[in-house]
């Protein structure tokens, strides 16, 4: 799955802080929301990627393998 916008993207500090718990860059943030769903994505043994690039916008990818079922 791939998120994308083109809004204001984020400085060097935010990406370097994003999945830290309790860093947000919001006045009513909780700094948890990608902590918790790069936990989630790494429990199904998937990848999650974050690009940005500061006043062009930012692209969110995860990645989750295909599950397998038993016979």
């Amino acid at each position: 799955m791939i998120v994308e916008d083109n809004g204001c993207g984020m400085s060097k500090e935010a990406q370097a802080n994003l999945f830290k718990p309790f860093y947000t860059t919001k006045t009513r943030g909780t700094g948890l929301g990608l902590m918790i769903t790069l936990k989630m994505v790494t429990l199904m043994k998937g990848n999650m990627e974050i690009n940005s690039i500061k006043d062009k916008g930012t692209s969110v990818t995860i990645l989750i393998p295909e599950g397998t079922r038993n016979a």
